[in-house]
């Protein structure tokens, strides 16, 4: 089966690969160093796949099955991970930080960027407002007070890791 992976956002082909799933398709991408930056890997089944070391940056992984996923060392940075199952994927050393209590997955990457469900800000945003969205989603007390925990977490490693930026960019 023939499988094309796409730009996200221009619908340029990033490259064709024959395969007999997305998984080996997207894994025999890497393997020929293809740069999956920005990739549209939407809805993709890509359990058990190794990903280790890709950069995904930028890359449309919303509703992909990322179960059982190696994404050890993988660069996620904004990308888009809405409604990914990220079951028992191997999340080590990736820029990613996941939390879940009760309600939403949040998702954080060490460039500073957020989600918590479908809202993606910087962290120094989410820092200054989280109570106020948390309120607007109707999150309980004491769902604010633990994701807003989380959130002064991810605060503090992206001002040791950023210490460069200041308080308003993101």
């Amino acid at each position: 089966m023939k499988f094309e992976i796409k730009h996200r956002y221009s619908g340029e082909l990033i490259i064709e690969v024959e395969a007999e799933s997305w998984r080996f398709a997207v894994e025999m991408a890497i393997k020929q160093g293809a740069n999956l930056r920005s990739a549209d890997l939407s809805d993709a089944d890509l359990s058990y796949a190794n990903l280790s070391d890709a950069n995904l940056r930028y890359a449309n992984l919303r509703s992909a099955n990322l179960s059982y996923a190696n994404l050890s060392s993988a660069d996620l940075s904004y990308a888009d991970l809405r409604y990914a199952n990220l079951r028992s994927a191997n999340l080590s050393s990736a820029n990613l930080i996941v939390f879940q209590y009760q309600k939403n997955w949040a998702y954080y990457t060490s460039d500073g960027s957020l989600r918590i469900g479908c809202e993606v800000l910087p962290i120094t945003e989410w820092a200054l407002s989280y109570k106020e969205i948390g309120k607007k989603h109707d999150y309980t007390d004491e769902q604010i007070l633990m994701y807003g925990q989380f959130i002064n977490m991810c605060l503090d490693h992206f001002k040791r890791n950023n210490p460069e930026k200041q308080e308003g960019e993101g």
